[in-house]
């Protein structure tokens, strides 16, 4: 029974609108980031461009960017980028992912114009722990003057301390990725995972928060309760069902860039990991939708508003995603790896990557188990007369037994 219903919750999903938009967006969202990323600036092999390829298509060259490493350099990138802003009347914000430009007061240029004054200082002073701490101190208090969302924050300042890459480094990191262990496709892959964990961090909700409710609107809830269906092999069903289908989706967008990496090394000789997409999908992506699904089915379970579970998701998928780097808290269902970077930069993350997705596992699956509890309570109040006949049938067992 199970499985039949398993089946035919299948079914119903590809014969669905709401499913073909949601393939849809993924298929777009794939496109427009990772395909259009592995293709900019670059030769079909994925090798960097030299200079001379740059300038015969009228281009600037750029081979990505590296972190900045000495702290007087970092003082020195900060006070030409605080200069920058001063000169241009504005500082870029961002809100909830949102682009909001501020255009900067007298009051706003006399604070960061003091604010350069006190980083100069700072290069005169010996290189120590305090230094540093004092110039983070310094970041933290102009991103706090602006309310938050700067790139001088916590959460973006990563993103701005860093210098432009020669083409010679470029060419070494690249060789490198050709090398065991990431063998070109698992730093690829994390680099996917990145972008269909966004996807997966969200979209599923609108699969599965109206899964329950739809039934319940069209009386279906009636007739499967007099039928006496167990209310966790009903739910469970329903889920499993929808959950299948979402993981196909992600992993037939893993098999399209399999086969792309796969004539790219069968055109130049490398030697790839034929698995790595899969096994990256596996371990990165399907952990968020299965919180995601979860989530989202209990929320909609317990309230019977799938708008509700919408608008939750929705906040939590806002604030997770936020970080695009090294924030890997157990509390943060959307983990984002946003680089090519080769696994030496990654195996430092590697241990709190899979504590994080142990435990976003551990709760989706907790998650779902309340789901089925809640449907099962809800399951004897359909009506007072499913409710009396469920009490009627347990006392003549009662009386049976005696």
């Amino acid at each position: 029974m199970f499985l039949q219903l398993v089946i035919k919750q299948i079914k119903e999903q590809f014969k669905s609108l709401t499913f073909y938009l949601f393939i849809l967006i993924l298929v777009l969202f794939y496109i427009t980031n990772f395909v259009s990323d592995i293709n900019l600036n670059s030769k079909d092999s994925l090798a960097p461009l030299t200079g001379e390829e740059y300038a015969s298509m009228n281009k600037q060259p750029y081979w990505g960017s590296t972190p900045i490493i000495y702290l007087s350099e970092k003082i020195e990138h900060i006070i030409v980028l605080l200069q920058r802003n001063i000169s241009n009347k504005k500082i870029d914000r961002y809100i909830i992912g949102i682009y909001k430009g501020k255009n900067l007061s007298a009051n706003d240029i006399v604070f960061l114009t003091d604010s350069i004054e006190q980083l100069e200082a700072l290069k005169s002073v010996p290189i120590e722990a305090e230094t540093e701490e004092r110039f983070f101190d310094l970041l933290d208090s102009i991103d706090e003057h602006f309310s938050g969302g700067t790139y001088f924050g916590k959460q973006k300042r990563e993103s701005v301390l860093v210098q432009p890459r020669t083409y010679e480094e470029a060419l070494v990191e690249f060789t490198s990725f050709l090398d065991f262990p990431d063998r070109l496709t698992r730093v690829y892959a994390r680099l996917f995972s990145d972008y269909m964990g966004i996807c997966a961090g969200f979209f599923p909700v609108f699969l599965v928060a109206f899964l329950l409710i739809k039934d319940k609107r069209s009386r279906m809830a009636e007739i499967i309760y007099s039928r006496q269906f167990s209310s966790s092999v009903y739910v469970l069903s329903k889920f499993t069902g929808v959950f299948i289908s979402i993981c196909f989706i992600f992993f037939a967008i893993a098999s399209h860039a399999t086969i792309v990496f796969a004539i790219i090394a069968w055109k130049y000789n490398y030697v790839i990991d034929y698995f790595a997409f899969y096994r990256y999908t596996l371990y990165w992506v399907i952990p968020t939708a299965l919180f995601t699904s979860t989530m989202s089915f209990f929320i909609a379970t317990l309230t019977g508003s799938g708008i509700l579970a919408i608008l939750v998701q929705f906040g939590l998928w806002i604030s997770s995603i936020m970080s695009l780097h090294g924030d890997y808290r157990i509390t943060k269902y959307v983990i984002r790896f946003n680089a090519l970077e080769p696994y030496e930069n990654f195996k430092q993350f590697s241990t709190a990557i899979a504590v994080n997705r142990i435990f976003i596992t551990i709760l989706s699956l907790i998650f779902l188990i309340l789901t089925m509890l809640i449907w099962s309570v809800k399951r004897g109040r359909v009506n007072d007369v499913f409710s009396a006949s469920s009490l009627l049938n347990r006392l003549q067992h009662k009386i049976t037994d005696k």
